[in-house]
């Protein structure tokens, strides 16, 4: 009998999903890099580009997009050098560049105006999307964003600027396991082989993982630092933005919604109650009412 292995089963139940929400797996040129991206909805709909964190990819937006692949077309890349897009090892994955790329992706698919999503990394790289390209980015909704240097430190901010290895880069699958208990305030569901699928694809990239985490995070005089905070930057973004945080994140500290509120103060912050990093997949469903009100607020609904 054929028994199939850890990776083939998460494949399976990741294609499974991504049907459900009605996305389909494309690619594109851009550059030196060949980008992986799911693709859905009406394709002469509004656009929603969804930007993945830190060592995930594409597939961690399949059950929050499905709320809005009917009335939107839904892009969700693979970062390059994460996931199955194209990593190199002379490249630069700095903010400034992804963002540079995405916008050569969106040019490419000859989109004029987006709606942009982040969550943690992906979150930083949008709002500097959005502050760089104000003119394309009908509005900004980031999840948990990563670049908030005046917030309060933490857990993991702490292990980084104390020279301590930082559970983000997991080396081996109880590591690994460590790291999904600090992402979730309540890990969703998630069967023993999708885990183990998951800790070998992060090991395989552990080398290129290390490297873009020390190039985001930078220590300066014992603390972390950004090239581009985004409680600065944004002050020049002045469409309509919308910040949510998990209450019990332990991956960035909650303080950052504070800071972006009170250096711009029309910003629409909301703070989940029990919930972790990553709201678009601990809960979804909250996670989509929360953008849906925001929209029809700022009557950018379809």
């Amino acid at each position: 009998m054929y028994t199939l292995n850890d990776e083939t089963k998460l494949s399976l139940s990741i294609s499974t999903e991504r049907a459900i929400a009605g996305l389909e797996q494309k690619q594109i040129q851009v550059g030196d890099h060949t980008i992986q991206y799911l693709d859905s909805g009406p394709q002469n709909s509004e656009t929603i580009l969804m930007i993945h964190g830190f060592g995930a990819n594409k597939d961690n937006w399949i059950r929050l997009a499905k709320y809005f692949t009917q009335n939107y077309r839904v892009i969700s890349p693979d970062l390059p050098g994460f996931g199955e897009s194209t990593i190199l090892k002379t490249a630069s994955y700095d903010v400034e560049s992804q963002t540079t790329r995405l916008k050569a992706l969106i040019d490419q698919l000859g989109i004029k105006q987006i709606h942009i999503t982040g969550n943690s990394m992906g979150g930083y790289i949008a709002a500097h999307f959005a502050s760089n390209y104000p003119e394309i980015t009908k509005s900004a909704w980031l999840l948990n964003p990563l670049g908030v240097e005046s917030s309060e430190p933490s857990e993991m901010f702490k292990m980084f600027s104390q020279g301590l290895h930082p559970y983000v880069l997991p080396r081996n699958e109880k590591e690994f396991r460590l790291l999904l208990s600090k992402v979730f305030h309540e890990l969703p569901y998630t069967p023993d082989f999708a885990i183990r699928a998951l800790n070998q694809d992060f090991q395989r990239h552990y080398e290129s993982n290390e490297r873009i985490a020390f190039e985001i995070h930078k220590v300066k005089d014992g603390k972390i630092a950004f090239t581009y905070p985004i409680e600065e930057s944004l002050k020049k973004y002045k469409n309509p933005l919308l910040v949510v945080w998990g209450d019990d994140d332990r991956i960035l500290s909650a303080d950052g919604l504070r800071v972006i509120k009170e250096q711009r103060p029309e910003t629409e912050t909301v703070m989940m109650k029990n919930m972790g990093h990553a709201p678009m997949i601990e809960d979804p469903e909250a996670t989509a009412e929360i953008i849906k009100m925001f929209l029809e607020r700022n009557k950018l609904t379809q």
